[in-house]
């Protein structure tokens, strides 16, 4: 398989693959950069034997939103699977299955669906799931035993973890409610614009350009002050009930924020009140 990468998800799909004795071939960008239609066409035509194309749709190490429409197109243009991992945007961010011609897709019921986790959730093309019977690596993840299991009994092959099933019931209800991903996605967009706003009054600059960046997350530049210590910020933050996420970038220092979940602007708000509040407490300039 050709796996894109431009973050440590894409890594893990090739690591993942790796365990399993896939064979992969890697095409690499850098973490700010989403892969690029002439560099995976280049790729396909030097490698007939390449069967499918896998992509992240957010990278959430920088937050960067990968082009599904451009690679599917591509993936399809020499007729191979197109494999998305859609586990931080399926339920936040529309995807058309059609237009981008997704054969798979993988996502989880506790990201943009804001359930618990628990369980994965996988669509396939019925017609390419039939052709992978008896290819399955991993007895308890066979798919097709799953369908067929499904087709009979109507049921899990194996005790479902009931819990996390009956809240995921109840987070599409919730979803439903909400008004549908459409409007889920417009929360988050929202969220992620009053972040955005607020932090850059105190001086932070985010990592990735407009143009490539989700409002899944965001990334977020260390200030230059040397009275600015990450431990010491993370620390001070979390005594005021607010968590966020360490960097995951290779070559760059920052900080990641997230705008999913059951959260709204007013909470928001709160984090950055917080942000400010640390920063004062740690003698480092915040606004204007």
């Amino acid at each position: 398989r050709l796996v894109l990468q431009n973050g440590s998800y894409g890594r893990r799909i090739k690591d993942i693959a790796q365990c399993r004795n896939i064979e992969v071939v890697e095409l690499n960008f850098y973490e700010y950069q989403t892969p690029t239609s002439d560099l995976v066409r280049d790729a396909l035509e030097k490698d007939s034997d390449i069967a499918m194309v896998s992509l992240v749709h957010c990278e959430t190490s920088s937050g960067i939103l990968n082009p599904l429409n451009e690679i599917g197109k591509i993936a399809k243009e020499f007729n191979k699977i197109f494999f998305v991992n859609a586990i931080t945007t399926f339920g936040g961010v529309p995807i058309d299955f059609e237009q981008t011609e997704i054969d798979i897709l993988v996502t989880a019921p506790n990201k943009c669906l804001e359930s618990i986790p628990g369980f994965s959730i996988t669509f396939v093309k019925k017609d390419l799931l039939e052709t992978t019977e008896r290819n399955a690596k991993s007895y308890s993840l066979d798919l097709v035993a799953q369908w067929e299991e499904q087709k009979v009994n109507g049921t899990f092959r194996f005790t479902p973890n009931v819990n996390a099933v009956l809240a995921f019931d109840h987070a599409l209800d919730e979803l439903m409610y909400e008004g549908g991903i459409e409007a889920r996605a417009k929360r988050y967009l929202t969220n992620c614009n009053t972040l955005i706003e607020g932090m850059r009054r105190m001086h932070f600059g985010e990592y990735l350009f407009p143009t490539v960046r989700s409002y899944i997350i965001t990334t977020f530049f260390y200030p230059e002050n040397k009275n600015f210590h990450p431990d010491i910020f993370y620390s001070l933050l979390r005594d005021k009930n607010q968590i966020i996420y360490p960097g995951k970038l290779k070559e760059w220092s920052g900080f990641r924020i997230s705008c999913i979940g059951r959260i709204f602007p007013q909470d928001i708000r709160i984090l950055l009140s917080a942000i400010k509040e640390t920063l004062k407490e740690m003698n480092v300039e915040s606004e204007e």
